[in-house]
């Protein structure tokens, strides 16, 4: 079973710093995919991974996907 599930963002600096703020454990590659190749540079910053995996209750998914949704919308409206 994954224990990640990776999400594209659009804004990285703004939806990160939202989602970790919120306290939602996400990671991403930014130390880790420093390369010449451009779709590694893009998923450094922009791809996001999300904990998914079987121990997640009900509760820590409803949270983890409202504080999601509430960070996209927010920052979609041009906040950042």
């Amino acid at each position: 079973m994954p224990y990640m599930f990776p999400l594209h963002i659009e804004r990285p600096a703004t939806h990160f710093h939202w989602l970790k703020q919120l306290g939602v454990p996400v990671w991403r590659w930014d130390e880790m995919a420093d390369s010449s190749c451009g779709i590694a540079r893009d998923y450094r910053l922009h791809l996001l991974h999300l904990p998914c995996h079987q121990a997640l209750t009900d509760d820590q998914m409803d949270w983890m996907t409202t504080a999601l949704d509430k960070t996209l919308r927010h920052t979609s409206k041009g906040v950042q």
